[in-house]
């Protein structure tokens, strides 16, 4: 059951926008706990720029990346295996904290790092099989504030999330189902986002 916190912030106009499989909560985190934490993942984790395979092309994804979670918890992407690193005790104490604020469990999280407004990830859903048929994720993003498109796949609207820093998006079940998501490039933004997407892989 989502955990009451997030009704803490049902003024926010943009919570109050989205459909019955979302929920936002813009101060998951205080900024200052959102700066140092974005400011040690930049510095500690051993990002990789991975090489993966789009429509018979080998591409380098345009943004860095890591995955992190319990022991065995693999996640295929694009036709690359990518197995878990361990959980920095940082990260871990994060996802206790959404867990207890989504009341969800977690075992995973993938880690990616928008160095600046050309970084950007397509059109996609988390629906790999790892994630059950009906996955609930978990996103906190950290630094610059970025634009989340997610686009209705029978009616083809898309609309728009400005995701603050130290905010929480919950994408409930249901969501991957019915939307597409992105993160598009903005050419006029120079600072990085972090975005840590919580996951509970079940293969």
């Amino acid at each position: 059951m989502q955990h009451d916190l997030f009704q803490q912030s049902t003024s926010d106009s943009q919570q109050n926008a989205l459909p019955d499989c979302m929920a936002y909560r813009a101060n998951f985190m205080t900024s200052d706990s959102a700066t140092n934490l974005y400011q040690y993942l930049s510095e500690n984790v051993n990002w990789q720029q991975p090489t993966v395979r789009v429509w018979g092309q080998d591409h380098k994804v345009p943004r860095l990346q890591f995955w992190m979670g319990e022991t065995g918890k693999e996640y295929q992407y694009s036709g690359k295996l990518f197995k878990a690193a361990p959980w920095l005790p940082i990260v871990e104490k994060l996802k206790l904290k959404v867990e207890r604020t989504c009341g969800m469990p977690y075992n995973s999280v993938l880690l990616n790092w928008y160095r600046d407004g050309q970084d950007k990830m397509g059109w996609h859903a988390d629906n790999e099989e790892e994630l059950g048929p009906s996955p609930t994720i978990a996103m906190v993003s950290l630094g610059a504030k970025r634009s989340f498109q997610f686009k209705h796949l029978e009616t083809q609207v898309t609309e728009n999330l400005e995701m603050d820093h130290g905010s929480l998006l919950l994408m409930k079940q249901g969501m991957q189902e019915a939307y597409h998501h992105q993160v598009p490039t903005r050419a006029k933004v120079s600072e990085g986002r972090i975005s840590l997407t919580f996951r509970n892989i079940i293969k």
